[in-house]
């Protein structure tokens, strides 16, 4: 294939910023209109567009959403109305009807239900469909539910999401848009089919002179919905169309040496050359474990006390549990800054409106402001944080606040004028300690902010609205992230170590730690095991 050129970046090489510059220099070229960027999730593909590359932003998307745009957006079948809809026709094949969450984001942190047959039979026609592999090879009743399926589809004219690759791939032999350059970012996790179909339209659309793929097989962690790192390296390109990123700006010498050491037991595996930082780096080992999330938060605070970030990881979320737990009950910030999951981001609102957080930010708005000559609140902060308070306010007193222009100082005398207790939350609210008991004591049934208020007391202010120092999630959800200081917990699912014992498995899992492993810049801490089901890191 002449148009296509394929970039590896290893981790930490810049990959990103190398996508974002080629783009660049294609829109510079081309212009805006004329080249296209396809990206595995949203948030991948928002990642992009974030960093201000100057592409039309129709340009910019799942290659699901550019296929859904080639075909002139039909009906689609997996949304909440054709959900109902199959479900009231084939009751004995019922789906989850998707929520909010139902996304490949959502998916790989757990929070998209696998809870009925017929979401599972859908699970595996799809990972079958994106593999390319013949649906004859499947489950007696899973073919039975493919064709009801199918039969369903072709009566109310409905497509499904891999649909949308499939007949892409099948009866649209031009790109949308007819872009000069098409991009292909995380190349690795995007599976057979779907670079099955950006390929065709690399080699059957005229208009398409390059065709870039950019990604790591030895970072693929989507094997689970399709993806093949095989796919990748087909088909079979010379030197020339071939660029590997071998300089990695974030991995230090002791953890790329382990991290290499472990990716070298994959199967097969093609190696690239791949170099650290000049900086010597740590790799150490501890045996505690999940179970001992009060011993592992003091240790993580010899790093956190020194100004360094720190980072939790684990194969499921579930796993994480009992750390969230002690990290709110120590008032620790924390936070995921790659997922919107509130119970991740316990600092960052997440509801529409006005947050009960961003109410309590503005209570404590003067302990952010060392100003000592103007007043502590502006009366648009009052008009917030009164709402979360019960009987503070003197009878009738709600409206005249209300009316009362946002941006002007608060003063003693409108406090006496308006409060029930008067000047009790100057006295009681005492800066310099921090204490917010008052607040707490006046809090309406149902608020509950008590965890910002076991941060500020124990951390302060500043900690409630600066970014945390540790941050937590799956292995999946901060890939591209990093911090630096790593642990790396080496607990896996039941059907996750079960498949260890497989060679795909066996691959699969090697990735999937050693993504955990690159994410950091300094210290990696090989933590210990929770169950009996867990890899061995430490060998």
């Amino acid at each position: 294939m002449q148009t296509e050129f394929r970039v590896i970046g290893p981790p930490g090489c810049g990959k990103t910023t190398f996508l974002s510059r080629e783009v660049t220099k294609a829109v510079d070229r081309y212009g805006g209109d004329n080249v296209m960027v396809a990206a595995l999730t949203k948030t991948a593909a928002a990642e992009v567009a974030g960093r201000g590359v100057p592409v039309n932003p129709k340009r910019i998307g799942t290659l699901h959403a550019h296929a859904y745009r080639a075909l002139n957006y039909p009906k689609l079948a997996e949304t909440r109305e054709g959900v109902e809809a199959w479900n009231k026709s084939n009751p004995s094949y019922k789906l989850t009807v998707p929520g909010s969450s139902t996304s490949l984001d959502a998916a790989v942190d757990g929070m998209v239900p696998m809870a009925s047959p017929g979401d599972r039979h859908l699970s595996l026609i799809n990972v079958a469909r994106a593999r390319m592999s013949p649906i004859s090879e499947l489950p007696a009743q899973v073919r039975r539910f493919h064709t009801a399926w199918q039969r369903w589809k072709k009566e109310t004219g409905l497509f499904d999401f891999t649909d949308l690759i499939e007949i892409a791939g099948t009866s649209v032999h031009q790109a949308p848009g007819r872009p000069k350059v098409i991009f292909v970012d995380e190349a690795q996790d995007h599976d057979r089919l779907e670079l099955n179909l950006v390929r065709k339209w690399g080699a059957e659309d005229r208009a398409v002179e390059r065709l870039v793929i950019v990604g790591d097989p030895d970072q693929n962690l989507y094997e689970w919905r399709g993806s093949d790192p095989e796919a990748f390296f087909d088909p079979v390109l010379p030197d020339d169309q071939k660029l590997v990123l071998s300089q990695s700006y974030r991995v230090p010498k002791a953890v790329h040496a382990k991290a290499t050491e472990w990716i070298e037991r994959t199967p097969d595996r093609d190696p690239v050359e791949y170099r650290p930082t000049d900086q010597p780096g740590e790799v150490r080992k501890t045996l505690l474990s999940l179970r001992d999330a009060p011993a592992l938060l003091r240790d993580a605070r010899q790093y956190t006390d020194a100004g360094k970030s720190v980072m939790f990881l684990t194969t499921c979320a579930y796993m994480l549990t009992p750390l969230v737990n002690e990290l709110r009950a120590q008032g620790m910030p924390f936070h995921n800054p790659y997922r919107a999951r509130s119970d991740w981001n316990p600092l960052s609102p997440q509801t529409r409106g006005v947050s009960s957080l961003e109410k309590f930010k503005a209570y404590i708005s003067p302990l952010l402001d060392t100003d000592p000559y103007i007043d502590p609140w502006e009366v648009g902060d009052v008009q917030l944080w009164t709402q979360s308070l019960a009987r503070v306010l003197k009878r009738g007193k709600r409206e005249v606040l209300d009316s009362m222009y946002p941006m002007q100082g608060f003063t003693p005398e409108m406090l006496d004028e308006l409060f029930a207790e008067k000047s009790e939350p100057y006295m009681a609210y005492n800066i310099e300690a921090g204490d917010a008991g008052w607040f707490r004591k006046h809090l309406k049934a149902g608020v509950n902010v008590d965890y910002a208020i076991r941060v500020l007391e124990k951390f302060g202010a500043e900690a409630i609205v600066e970014t945390p120092k540790i941050s937590i999630g799956t292995i999946h959800s901060v890939k591209g992230g990093e911090a630096d200081v790593v642990y790396l917990f080496p607990d896996m699912s039941r059907v996750g170590y079960q498949s260890v014992h497989t060679p795909k498995g066996k691959a699969a899992t090697l990735r999937q730690f050693y993504v955990g492993m690159t994410r950091s810049k300094d210290v990696l801490v090989l933590s210990g095991a929770s169950t009996q089901m867990a890899v061995q890191l430490g060998r």
